[in-house]
């Protein structure tokens, strides 16, 4: 994903037109993105894109536990920089892991049971 949006460095800042992003947004989900209909926004199939410290909270892990499952690749995910708190998960993608992790529970139940 490396250089597919144009920037404006003003100094040491870097600046993206909201544009930019939703030409992002729209190779990364393929759906709609907002309609502007009379000073309304209607907004439309808009996946979630969440962070390691959001998915934690949702499955009840540490930071440092999703850090290690998204540099496994067991977690697909993204790094929009470098850093700690750089990665961004697809609701997509966690669902995925979550449906795994679960049919993965089945199967040693009905093993163990």
């Amino acid at each position: 994903m490396l250089k597919e949006i144009s920037i404006l460095r003003i100094g040491r800042s870097v600046r993206v037109t909201e544009q930019e992003i939703e030409k992002l947004f729209d190779r990364l989900s393929g759906s709609l993105k907002e309609h502007k209909i009379s000073g309304w926004v209607e907004k439309k199939n808009i996946p979630a894109i969440y962070t390691a410290e959001e998915i934690a909270g949702i499955l009840n892990l540490s930071v440092d536990n999703i850090l290690l499952l998204l540099k496994s690749g067991e977690l697909k995910g993204f790094k929009i920089r470098q850093g700690r708190s750089s990665w961004r998960v697809p609701e997509q993608c966690l669902d995925e892991f979550v449906k795994k992790r679960v049919a993965g529970t089945r199967i040693e139940e009905k093993i163990n049971g």
